[in-house]
């Protein structure tokens, strides 16, 4: 193979694995939190997979991820809350949500079958998503805080 064709090849491979899409996504979440190092408590409220999908940046693959809140529009994050969230092949998963509200599970952990359903538990309170998921495990995807005409509000517990 000459040089010249090996070149472009190469050149034409590159621009085949650049998502100009992608990357506009991740460049518009921002910086880090200052205080807050990457990890389980980072970021909450943001589209998770943009960044823990395979386009990466992160190396940690996530295949459901998101933020829950005790009220709604609300900023104070839900701890200790059960999210169960079921496949459509029934398979379910209770996932905890930590101090910052954030939940996951890991891609090597399970690679749900959309769509999926939802439901969150805590305080004694049980609220079920009523439309299911289909094809974005990133619930910020559609829930931002504090909800506008384009995203859901936040997950949240309560209305008040």
């Amino acid at each position: 193979m000459s040089p010249r064709l090996l070149a472009l090849l190469t050149l034409a491979g590159g621009v085949a694995c650049y998502d100009p899409v992608h990357e506009d996504g991740v460049a518009n979440l921002g910086g880090e939190q200052p205080g807050t190092a990457p990890g389980p408590f980072h970021r909450p409220g943001q589209p998770c997979l943009v960044c823990h999908s395979d386009d990466g940046p992160s190396g940690t693959k996530l295949a459901i991820a998101g933020t829950v809140y005790g009220t709604r529009g609300s900023s104070i994050p839900l701890d200790s809350a059960t999210i169960t969230v079921t496949d459509a092949l029934g398979v379910s998963r209770g996932l905890l949500s930590n101090g910052a509200g954030n939940f996951y599970v890991r891609a090597d952990e399970w690679q749900p079958t959309f769509p999926l359903r939802v439901k969150l538990d805590a305080e004694g309170i049980t609220r079920t998503m009523t439309t299911e998921i289909g094809r974005d495990g990133s619930c910020a995807t559609c829930h931002r805080n504090p909800g506008d005409r384009t995203f859901m509000p936040g997950v949240f517990l309560r209305d008040k």
